[in-house]
């Protein structure tokens, strides 16, 4: 799956509230450029994501009647009062005697609600987002630090942990721990995105957790294999001699378990009763002890001497 076309797709399908000038904002601030011609002055954004157009289309409609949208290709060209509609979405501040200058960060009204920041997210998103589910790296690219680093602080408001820095002429804002990420996908509203990667991550951390197992298995397989078989051996014999209700309480549990999954690691059997590894040990070792205990009481031979 290409988690980030489905992810855009899902936001550009449920985008529709009170908060579309939020989220225009952050499109155009993140992939509009301009073009000033003796008419005026125009707008071209330029996104892969086919699903956008119709979305910015409707925004401009309802939001900007001064202003129109044309698809010229890749690209989403937005003419008429375009200065008015930059100053609505606070990418430029038109002053009383009329000197325009460009707003480099986010304009803080449009982000002043959860749901603003939320609407701002996903435009930044469908702007200039992208995410590799092989390194699990989500990042926005944008043209100025300031708006780098309002996008980062915004971030932040959701919980997650936000990292910034320089490539070529964009400033990257980006995620890279699994859980972060999927928590974004979830605060942009791509639920179903969001569900797919905690899957994955699931899936993932149970091939990491075998290939572990497996390798410190290959690393001490002769000594591992040994020492459990002789411990279950011993398990068995007094299973058979004198029932492991003969042994204390602390001794039967680490036996039962021992017993049940012979290929747990010391560290495992700790963990799950909730002892040291030492303690594990220990307790296997007196087990072992009155296993040759009852094997000499038998006439049998200790086979450790």
């Amino acid at each position: 799956m290409n988690y980030s076309a489905e992810a855009k797709k899902q936001i550009c399908e449920s985008a529709a509230d009170k908060n579309d000038i939020s989220l225009l904002s952050a499109v155009v601030h993140t992939c509009a450029g301009g073009r000033k011609f003796s008419g005026g002055f125009e707008l071209r954004l330029t996104s892969n994501n086919e699903f956008l157009a119709p979305l910015v289309r409707r925004i401009v409609d309802e939001s900007a009647p001064g202003c129109f949208m044309e698809n010229d290709g890749k690209e989403m060209i937005i003419g008429g009062e375009t200065m008015a509609l930059m100053n609505m979405l606070g990418i430029v501040n038109i002053s009383v005697g009329g000197e325009i200058s460009f707003v480099r960060g986010i304009k803080p009204a449009l982000v002043k609600s959860d749901a603003g920041k939320k609407a701002y997210l996903k435009g930044a998103f469908l702007g200039a987002g992208s995410f590799t589910a092989s390194s699990w790296h989500l990042e926005i690219g944008v043209a100025s630090e300031e708006l780098a680093a309002d996008l980062a602080e915004l971030i932040k408001k959701f919980g997650l942990t936000p990292h910034c820095f320089k490539r070529k002429d964009k400033h990257i804002v980006y995620l890279k721990l699994a859980d972060d990420v999927i928590d974004f996908f979830g605060v942009v509203g791509a639920s179903k995105v969001m569900l797919e990667l905690a899957g994955k991550l699931a899936v993932d951390q149970t091939r990491r957790d075998s290939a572990r197992i497996t390798n410190l298995e290959l690393s001490n397989m002769d000594r591992t294999i040994n020492v459990a078989v002789a411990q279950v051996e011993a398990i068995r014999l007094i299973e058979s001699k004198v029932g492991l209700h003969s042994l204390n309480d602390k001794l039967y549990e680490v036996a039962k378990l021992r017993l049940s999954e012979d290929t747990l690691s010391y560290e495992d059997i700790a963990e799950r009763l909730s002892i040291s590894k030492g303690s594990v040990k220990y307790r296997l070792r007196k087990i072992e002890e009155e296993a040759r205990r009852l094997r000499l009481a038998d006439g049998g031979k200790d086979e450790n001497k």
